[in-house]
Formats: structure tokens, C-alpha cells, sequence
């Protein structure tokens, strides 16, 4: 187990400090607080649901079950593990935060990453839902570059990203085989015509 979170600090430092052009930096920033997507996200469902058709709004009420679902999960194992993030368990020469640490209190876990975990979620589910190959290819770019930022600006370790990929992964799975379980249940059953129906010779 050692070993483990020694590969893990290695590789956190690896992806920590080197740099990433400004564009990509602001970008990463800009993810790092909930609102600045929460808010859009939020404004283009109800958009959807208000405007759209009876799939737009199955979609968005999935999807909003799928949000509500990853939130709690993963708060539930952020405190079944509480992992402290790596601020306050390296040593802060070597560790490039470049977050206010305001933003990530001490009783925040780290493990797994929240972030990961929403987007991860939301590329599977939405890849499900429009497999489109440009558009899975972009969800999980997305995915991806959201979970890189989170070791660059210092607050999670490649361990709590790969455990946000695990259980967004698995929650938006589960919201799946529940929404085609549910989808079933209220399709009607199609009933087979009578081949005596359509037989001419019938009397």
C-alpha cells in the first residue's frame, strides 16, 4: 500500500509542476469553483426542459437525478475516506497551489474528486443519450481536462481522479439502467396480430 501512495505523490508532483499555457491555466481556474458551470448547466436544462420535447425533458430530468445522485455518493465516500487534500500533507515548497486555499478548507476530503466525478458522469450520460462520435469525443475531453486540473492547481491527487472517473462512472451506469428499466415499465406491450384475423379462407 505504501508503494501506492508513493507512485501517487510522484506523479501528483509530475503533473503539478510543470506548466500549462495561460489559456489552458485561466480555463482550468475557471472550473475550479462550482458556480461557474453549476449556473450555465442549470440555465440551459430548464431552458430544455421548458422548451424542449418530451425527450429534451426526459433527458434533463435524468440528468438531474444523475447530478443530485453523484453529489451525495461522493460526499458519502469523501467521508468514508477522508483523505486530506494536498495542502495540508506536503510540504508546501514543493507543492504548486495555485487556488486560494481559502477555497479548499481543511475539512473538504480529497478523495474522490468531486469534479471528476460530475464530469465523468455527464460524458457518460450524455454520450449514452446522443452517441455522436464528436460529441463523446468532447465529453470526455472535457472530462478529461477538468480531472487533469484539479492535480495542477494542487488540490487532488491522481488517486482522487482516478476514483472520481470509478464512481461518477458507476453512478451515471446505475441512472442509466434505472432510466431504460423505468423507460420499459411505461412502454405498453405490443401485442402480435391473430393470424386467423388476416386469414382470407375464414367463414
Amino acid at each position: 500500500m505504501d508503494a501506492i501512495w508513493q507512485w501517487d505523490k510522484h506523479l501528483f508532483y509530475i503533473l503539478n509542476q510543470n506548466k500549462i499555457p495561460y489559456p489552458l491555466e485561466k480555463l482550468a481556474l475557471w472550473f475550479h469553483s462550482n458556480l461557474n458551470y453549476l449556473i450555465p448547466l442549470a440555465i440551459a436544462m430548464g431552458i430544455a426542459f421548458l422548451k424542449g420535447r418530451p425527450k429534451e425533458r426526459r433527458f434533463v430530468a435524468w440528468l438531474l437525478i444523475l447530478i443530485i445522485v453523484v453529489g451525495l455518493g461522493n460526499k458519502g465516500l469523501k467521508y468514508i475516506f477522508q483523505r486530506p487534500r494536498p495542502p495540508y500533507t506536503l510540504d508546501k515548497h514543493h507543492l504548486q497551489l495555485r487556488v486560494p486555499r481559502s477555497t479548499i478548507p481543511s475539512s473538504s476530503y480529497s478523495f474522490p474528486s468531486g469534479h471528476s466525478a460530475f464530469f465523468f458522469a455527464l460524458a457518460l450520460y450524455t454520450s449514452w443519450h446522443y452517441p455522436s462520435l464528436l460529441l463523446i469525443l468532447l465529453s470526455y475531453l472535457l472530462a478529461s481536462f477538468v480531472a487533469f486540473s484539479r492535480i495542477y492547481l494542487g488540490v487532488h491527487y491522481p488517486l482522487d481522479i482516478l476514483g472520481g472517473f470509478a464512481s461518477g462512472s458507476t453512478f451515471a451506469a446505475l441512472i442509466l439502467l434505472l432510466q431504460c428499466h423505468w423507460t420499459k415499465s411505461k412502454t405498453p406491450p405490443q401485442t402480435s396480430p391473430n393470424p386467423q384475423d388476416s386469414n382470407p379462407n375464414k367463414s
